[in-house]
């Protein structure tokens, strides 16, 4: 998002606030956009926050706008100290039902300093306001975006797998994160093999449960066709080579990967959880399945498996979505609009 801002009607700082990667940041800085590094070394360190509430002071900086829980919460405060005109928060997925101190948070602390609050789907917004009760006002919703697919070659995947044409790749890309539920996936492939069907499984990302998984996979009858291949900085190139593209997610906002998936124009098995039934329509973009539920995603893998055409349909059905309704552009444009709109509203104009 901040790459693509408007350098004509906008200054740009990114500034992120713990180590993060290098050749992330360079990108950040070539695109001409200011980056400041926080390095913060604990939870708790409120000195890490210094430098970024003396830029806001010293730039006269208009608008503040947060990423996730965390940050929006430290920046609620900051962005006070700091006497920043306009305050954005922006919860990437909605997740607070079993935590009653972040609901708290989320309504005392930082809805009453926020002059909006994003939220990337519908069904995130709901929850926002059914259950936090935060006043709707303050609500908006921007759904994700991502640039358009590149042309990935789906032999990059297979080479490394050493897979001939006829062997099919469920995948996955992921963080491998107690939400995210690789473990279901794993129990599915297993129960889809006892029919006979023949495929591979390969799970892309990194995460803290990754030699749990791992593990768990080792047990399965299927060991041999399951591939954890890590964290990749090109991933969606690797999706480029799924057959069958999965997520099994317990909740969700609107995630990249499924974007990036229909991007791609793959058939996607995916839960009916958080904004997901309103980035792909069940049967006519995807194939959506209760969340927690092995057997489910199983039924809809040997399904697919067994035909062809019907992947090729979904496929082309979730790129054309995706390209109408969840490109980076459009998703960059309403947060410059929102900017413009909300600076109005302070009668002033825009760092």
């Amino acid at each position: 998002m901040v790459e693509r801002l408007d350098p004509s009607r906008f200054d740009r700082t990114f500034c992120v606030t713990r180590p993060s990667s290098p050749a992330l940041l360079d990108e950040v800085r070539s695109a001409g956009v200011r980056v400041l590094e926080l390095d913060r070394g604990a939870q708790f360190d409120l000195r890490a926050w210094r430098p970024l509430l003396r830029l806001l002071r010293e730039d006269r900086t208009d608008v503040l706008h947060s990423h996730k829980f965390g940050s929006n919460v430290w920046c609620a405060l900051v962005a006070r100290l700091a006497r920043v005109p306009v305050f954005v928060t922006h919860e990437h997925s909605w997740s607070f039902e079993d935590d009653r101190l972040r609901v708290l948070l989320d309504r005392r602390l930082i809805a009453p300093r926020a002059d909006a609050m994003i939220a990337v789907s519908p069904a995130d917004a709901r929850r926002m306001i059914e259950i936090e009760r935060i006043p709707e006002r303050k609500i908006r919703i921007v759904a994700n975006g991502i640039p358009p697919a590149s042309r990935a070659d789906p032999r990059i995947l297979r080479d490394e797998l050493g897979l001939d044409d006829a062997t099919p790749v469920i995948g996955m890309v992921a963080s491998l994160r107690p939400e995210k539920r690789v473990d279901v996936l794993l129990d599915a492939a297993e129960q889809a093999a006892a029919g006979g069907s023949a495929f591979h499984v390969a799970i892309v990302g990194d995460g803290p449960l990754a030699e749990q998984l791992r593990a768990h996979a080792r047990t399965l009858r299927i060991a041999d066709r399951i591939s954890f291949l890590g964290y990749r900085a090109n991933g969606s190139e690797l999706a480029a080579g799924f057959d069958i593209a999965v997520l099994t997610s317990d909740r969700e906002g609107t995630p990249l990967s499924l974007l990036e998936y229909m991007g791609l124009g793959r058939a996607i098995v995916a839960t009916a959880v958080g904004g997901i039934p309103d980035a792909v329509v069940d049967e006519r973009d995807a194939l959506l399945v209760p969340p927690g539920s092995p057997a489910d995603v199983a039924a809809a893998i040997v399904r697919l498996l067994g035909a062809p055409e019907e992947r090729e349909r979904l496929g082309r059905a979730a790129a054309r979505r995706q390209a109408a309704e969840y490109d980076l552009d459009s998703t960059v444009r309403q947060i410059e609009s929102l900017y413009t709109e909300l600076l109005g509203l302070r009668g002033t104009a825009g760092r």
